[in-house]
């Protein structure tokens, strides 16, 4: 209840800029995802992989702006209900934004593995990178679940004025993408697709940390009482369960 309060009462610009400097180093650490892939393949592997690694990663962060921004705009939603002390529609939201994410996380999976060789054509990739870059787009985009499933309850997080959760999440997801190139690029030769595997293994971790309370709800407008602990004892309405629009007692 603390950021929560932190936003709505006393000064603006402090309590903004304490909002979104966490904010600002998340969506940099993601970025990173592909910087990191990016020098390791160059340190281990050929031209040819660092072309792939260099245009699938560009793919894949355009699919990342795609959710984050509809997860931004789902934080809003939230945030504003959340101000007018409107707990009731603020459990609705949470619960038509796990719905809506649900549904684009299949549609993307699918269609991104589907049109891997297409998209790779599209890109104008060179000759002799072109099977690299189709193994690196179709590995990864098996880890979109995992990047909608982050993007989604960070932005939930946010909604209650908590952009620091969100940070440890892709703070820890960065270290492992780094562990795993290493070891699937430099110990193990595994090149794109050892990149491609330790990039979505470090998201599937993240997510599933996450993401992983979640799954005995019994409704889709319930989000786990263990994610949100600290925000519980304030969110119960009429009875109902935590950030639930279901009416279960």
């Amino acid at each position: 209840m603390r950021n929560e309060r932190e936003l709505v009462e006393g000064k603006i610009l402090p309590a903004l800029v304490k909002f979104a400097m966490p904010f600002l180093a998340a969506s940099m650490l993601q970025a990173l995802y592909g910087a990191v892939d990016l020098l390791v393949i160059g340190r281990f592997t050929d031209s040819a992989c660092v072309s792939a690694t260099a245009i699938g990663g560009q793919v894949m962060q355009t699919i990342t702006g795609i959710v984050l921004g509809i997860s931004t705009g789902g934080t809003v939603v939230i945030g504003q209900f959340i101000g007018a002390v409107k707990k009731e529609e603020a459990g609705r939201a949470v619960g038509n934004l796990t719905a809506l994410f649900v549904v684009i996380a299949a549609v993307l999976t699918g269609v991104m593995f589907l049109t891997a060789r297409p998209v790779t054509y599209i890109m104008q990739t060179p000759a002799e990178a072109v099977e690299h870059t189709v193994t690196y787009i179709m590995i990864c985009s098996l880890g979109i679940p995992f990047i909608v499933g982050y993007n989604g309850v960070s932005g939930v997080f946010r909604g209650f004025g908590d952009s620091r959760t969100p940070l440890y999440f892709v703070a820890l997801a960065c270290g492992i993408n780094i562990g795993l190139d290493l070891l699937l690029i430099a110990v193990i030769p595994m090149g794109v697709a050892g990149a491609a595997i330790a990039t979505i293994s470090a998201q599937g971790r993240t997510g599933s940390e996450d993401t992983q309370d979640r799954q005995s709800n019994r409704c889709t407008g319930c989000i786990c009482e263990h994610l949100f602990s600290y925000y519980h004892s304030g969110y119960k309405y009429y009875g109902t369960c935590c950030f639930c629009s279901c009416g279960d007692r």
